[in-house]
């Protein structure tokens, strides 16, 4: 069977440049991210959660606005992406 469309979505995206005050800010989301740092819980002043938590967290409070919430039926299959860089041979 051969895919004639690839649906996708995402959630976050960041600016690789660092030429206004949100590039920079996406940057440190992304690392954030990454790292799955501790950042304020929505709806706290003060307590943290890991950054993959809050935006479990931030998801579920707007699920009815977010554009992609088809990706979430009990019949989807969610496929990670890899990352953009060159991978060696064989490392999947």
């Amino acid at each position: 069977m051969r895919l004639t469309e690839l649906r996708f979505a995402s959630l976050l995206s960041y600016s690789p440049y660092d030429k206004l005050p949100e590039h920079e800010r996406s940057k440190e989301i992304r690392t954030f991210l990454k790292k799955d740092e501790h950042v304020v819980k929505p709806g706290s002043d003060n307590l943290t959660v890991p950054m993959s938590e809050w935006i479990a967290l931030t998801m579920e409070a707007r699920k009815n606005s977010l554009p992609f919430l088809d990706f979430f039926q009990t019949n989807m299959v969610l496929v990670p992406t890899p990352k953009s860089s060159l991978m060696q041979a064989n490392a999947l």
